[in-house]
């Protein structure tokens, strides 16, 4: 039986994945990496009186190039339920009726269309919540926390130069440059290019990395958000497809780990150029705080 992920790891996974600096060999804004921005948490009033019903707040907006799929988000830390400490969470929108009235279901949040003018899809979750009781005389801080959950892909090209024996320079030699999609997730081609072919019956060994440069945690595609277990995080599904050889690999990865694989590439006359197309899919999630004042007076 599969464990669940100790919130300490957790939080160690988020703090490690998201402090990894893009190496100089992509292009890209690494301040635009994030595929879904939370743009507000509030709570309205952020200062209310004991037994008052206050409003909760997620804003999110897709500021990728990607689908963000079956979005969720799911605010926790201060207890919730019935009890006269607890805060009382009266209804939420739009709800998840499967999970609970802690999380909110949004759907699929739209990346931005540059030729129709049109900015990344935009949605906000709420809940209606009744502050607890607090002792007569007293203020005490609540700290909210608010998780946004979802599905995403990054799309990476290159090329790979490959040539004949004779052609053959050692100082030309380094890692192609590598195009990524916005997203959390870059992928790193560490096969230096050219390539030296000697004949159509060649395995090459072609090598790639990918990275986390975003601010949260991923985890595996198809893995159920309130079930996240240890062996599903840092796992994407990676698909390569080396254009014009009809040859493709498929696997799951982990992150900052080299993955490695093969393909055959044929007779090269003098120099051919090999386009390649990097397609990772993942589930990520990012975490938000705010602060709510409870008084009694």
């Amino acid at each position: 039986m599969k464990k669940l992920v100790p919130l300490f790891l957790i939080i160690l996974a988020v703090v490690v994945s998201g402090c990894v600096q893009s190496p100089n060999n992509t292009t890209g804004n690494p301040t635009q990496s994030n595929a879904l921005s939370i743009a507000g948490f509030n709570i309205n009033p952020a200062t209310t009186q004991s037994n008052q019903d206050v409003y909760l707040e997620v804003n999110v907006k897709n500021i990728g190039d990607q689908n963000a799929k079956d979005t969720k988000i799911r605010i926790y830390n201060p207890p919730f339920g019935q009890c006269v400490e607890c805060w009382k969470i009266r209804n939420n929108n739009p709800s998840c009726s499967t999970l609970g009235n802690q999380w909110a279901c949004l759907g699929d949040l739209h990346p931005k269309d540059v030729s129709a003018g049109i900015e990344g899809e935009e949605k906000t979750a709420y809940w209606n919540m009744r502050a607890p009781v607090v002792p007569s005389g007293s203020e005490m801080a609540y700290d909210f926390y608010a998780r946004a959950y979802y599905g995403y892909e990054t799309i990476a090209t290159t090329q790979l130069v490959l040539i004949n024996r004779a052609e053959e320079n050692s100082n030309e030699k380094k890692p192609p440059k590598t195009q990524n999609s916005k997203g959390p997730i870059r992928f790193f081609v560490t096969t230096k290019s050219p390539i030296v072919v000697s004949s159509g019956q060649d395995m090459i060994r072609f090598c790639i990395k990918a990275k986390n440069i975003g601010k949260g945690t991923v985890y595996a595609e198809g893995t159920p958000a309130d079930s996240i277990q240890s062996e599903d995080l840092n796992l994407i599904h990676v698909s390569i497809v080396f254009g014009g050889l009809d040859q493709v690999a498929e696997h799951n990865i982990l992150l900052n780990q080299t993955y490695c694989t093969t393909f055959y590439p044929n007779t090269v006359s003098i120099r051919k150029t090999v386009p390649v197309t990097i397609t990772g899919t993942y589930n990520y999630y990012e975490d938000t705080k705010t602060t709510a004042i409870v008084k009694s007076y």
